[in-house]
């Protein structure tokens, strides 16, 4: 039987190009169907085992066998890749034919061969050689062209490091050393880790050009690559000692030399390093960053998917520098260091308009800085359909948000999406015969033909207030950003009542919590009863990664235990989990959804509302009705394996 065929291409990695390119001639792949050939009988010829490296031969499960002028031998068990045949074939200098061979003959093959091959290389082909050792991987490198590179000449990138998170750049050895034209020149120990680069491309989105650095330089120099200090020493050629004057202990705000401070923070290391911070914010889909001073060094943490995640901080000498930085760009008070401030700017991050709102907070150890990354362009690509309303819910959300007059309140904790929901709604509805004003703060999503009134409240420009001249606007539709006070409750509610559809958020747990947190307010439940129409309580889950997902296996006592009951909850269980994998930084989880409990106030529960009645009752009235609870939606969506129990039962309350 004939066992030389042209390879066709099936998926070959877009990364491994980086070390050989397409296959060219007729070359021998590995097929199941190919005959079996058993190792334990085989001769090795051990000379060619110093051209294959023997970390790309265990890592890709082959065994060279031998050489009959062009064609060399290999076996293996498993369907070879075509980028891992490219790599072999330019190292052998001819063709590739691959036989089958069980997996435990191959490891005792390769245990075996590659150990006598050290031993021969020792004695017979390079007697100077002490150690022993083969000559891969940087022989092998340099005779198929790729270039060794001295990691202690070189300079860290403070750009272009963070593109590779600290912990997989140690997992696969390797370090970041620039980007250009979309690629990525990556130092590798083994640049015949084919899965290493696959895996880095699909972090970056950049194609992947490899260098080869010793393991040695790897180990000397990659902290100073993971660290902001030494790398911004090298970049602007000075060292960051601290600051002459400068006290970083709030308790002592007197030594502080403001002048020194401004003229750091104006330097080219401090802005490249706030520069850096933010790319690689908006790189990694970070809604928050936290700079936080400790007594002795600077937290850097970043909030990805809900949960903060820690990062490689900044130099501590450098904390009042950038935090300087930040106050100038956000048109903050650089000499006010005892009260809180607020202030945004906005950046062009890799082509996209980014909204950066920030908060600045006195500590103890000096002041601490929170900023919201807002993607301007956040909203397109969503919809009402993609919230995650259930169907009874999103019909029930649509007739109330068509309706002329009435309110309606989106509730949930800070950063559970309540706005962005609001602002969904509101470019569903808006057409050129309704007017939609909007009085919030800040102004987080810009949407054509809708009129949006910043907040100012340090210029007496409240939302009662905005809420009063926006009534004088002739509007349709009003959105006020948050229902605070007893004010802005009462000009809400007359306003529903004459009139006008109104938007609002509010911070409860529940929908029903709202209810009770207005007459709380002061706002009479008669009036209340006969306004508001709609009702809606929001959490945000993380979504198990696609590529990393699989099948989570839970008894069915497990699950008892975990959720309780299910009598309340529609569907039988398909329960996914999220393996890790450098796409999802290991977290398992990758993007965020929607869980909302949705509340229409019908005549029985506006009866309620009017009788004072607890949230507690007016909840179990609606669920009754078919309304379902966010813990309800939440386990439903886990069992349809969008995200874990976990999850669900970590954002929301219980019923």
């Amino acid at each position: 039987m004939d066992m030389r065929r042209e390879l066709q291409p099936r998926g070959t990695s877009r990364v491994a190009s980086f070390i050989a390119p397409r296959l060219p001639g007729p070359t021998i792949a590995c097929q199941y169907r190919y005959p079996y050939l058993p190792l334990s009988r085989i001769e090795v010829n051990v000379a060619l085992l110093s051209v294959i490296p023997e970390s790309f031969a265990r890592q890709h499960r082959v065994m060279p066998i031998d050489r009959h002028g062009s064609v060399v031998t290999v076996a293996s068990d498993c369907d070879l890749d075509d980028a891992v045949l490219a790599v072999m074939q330019r190292l052998a200098g001819g063709t590739i034919l691959c036989f089958y061979s069980a997996p435990d003959e191959l490891d005792a093959a390769l245990a075996a061969n590659y150990g006598a091959a050290r031993a021969w290389t020792q004695t017979a082909h390079n007697p100077a050689a002490g150690s022993g050792e083969l000559p891969p991987p940087a022989d092998c490198a340099s005779r198929i062209g790729i270039t060794p590179l001295d990691l202690n000449r070189f300079t860290p990138v403070p750009d272009v490091v963070p593109l590779i998170p600290r912990h997989i750049a140690m997992r696969y050895q390797v370090l970041a050393i620039a980007a250009m034209r979309r690629r990525l020149t990556l130092a590798m120990v083994d640049p015949f880790n084919i899965l290493a680069a696959d895996d880095i491309h699909e972090i970056t989105g950049l194609d992947i050009a490899p260098v080869l650095c010793t393991h040695d330089d790897f180990c000397q120099r990659f902290e100073a690559f993971y660290s902001f200090k030494v790398a911004i020493e090298e970049i602007a050629g000075e060292a960051l000692d601290p600051v002459p004057g400068i006290s970083f202990a709030a308790r002592q705000p007197q030594e502080i030399d403001l002048n020194e401070v401004l003229a750091a923070s104006g330097s080219s290391s401090v802005i490249r390093t706030v520069n850096c911070m933010l790319r690689h914010a908006v790189m990694v889909r970070a809604s928050d960053i936290h700079i936080e001073p400790q007594s002795k060094t600077t937290s850097l943490r970043f909030r990805v998917d809900g949960v903060l995640q820690e990062e490689s901080p900044p130099p501590f000498q450098m904390h009042n520098a950038i935090v300087s930085r930040i106050k100038v760009m956000s048109e903050m008070d650089i000499a006010e260091r005892r009260r809180p401030q607020d202030g945004r700017f906005r950046a062009q991050v890799e082509g996209r308009e980014i909204d950066f709102r920030v908060s600045c907070l006195p500590t103890g150890y000096g002041e601490k800085i929170v900023i919201r990354v807002l993607d301007t362009l956040a909203l397109k690509g969503f919809s009402l359909d993609t919230l995650g309303f259930h169907a009874r819910g999103l019909e029930e959300f649509r007739r109330a948000a068509s309706a002329p007059h009435g309110m309606i309140i989106m509730t949930g904790p800070t950063g559970s999406g309540k706005s962005t929901s609001l602002y969904m709604a509101l470019r569903e509805i808006n057409k050129p015969g309704i007017n939609i004003v909007t009085v919030v703060d800040p102004i987080e999503y810009e949407i054509e033909g809708i009129n949006q009134v910043a907040a100012r409240p340090e210029i007496g420009l409240t939302f009662a207030a905005g809420l009063r001249s926006i009534l004088r606007q002739d509007p349709n539709v009003i959105m006020i950003g948050e229902i605070r006070d007893y004010e802005t409750a009462e000009i809400a509610v007359k306003a529903a009542l004459t009139g006008h559809l109104v938007f609002s958020t509010l911070h409860t747990n529940d929908a029903a919590g709202a209810i009770t947190r207005l007459i709380d307010m002061g706002v009479e439940p008669y009036l209340l009863s006969s306004s508001l129409r709609f009702v809606a309580a929001q959490r945000l889950a993380r979504r198990i990664c696609a590529k990393c997902g699989r099948e989570a296996h839970v008894s069915e006592d497990e699950l008892g235990g975990m959720v309780g009951p299910r009598s309340n909850v529609a569907g039988t269980p398909s329960l996914r989990e999220g393996a890790g994998c450098p796409a999802c930084m290991h977290t398992g989880f990758s993007g965020r959804f929607a869980l909302i409990e949705a509340l229409t106030v019908d005549d029985a529960i506006s009866a309620l509302i009017s009788a004072r009645v607890p949230a507690n009752e007016i909840k179990r009235a609606a669920v009754r009705d078919g309304m379902k609870t966010l813990r309800m939606v939440g386990l439903e969506k886990a069992f349809e394996g969008l995200t874990t129990i976990g999850e669900i039962l970590r954002v929301t309350p219980e019923d």
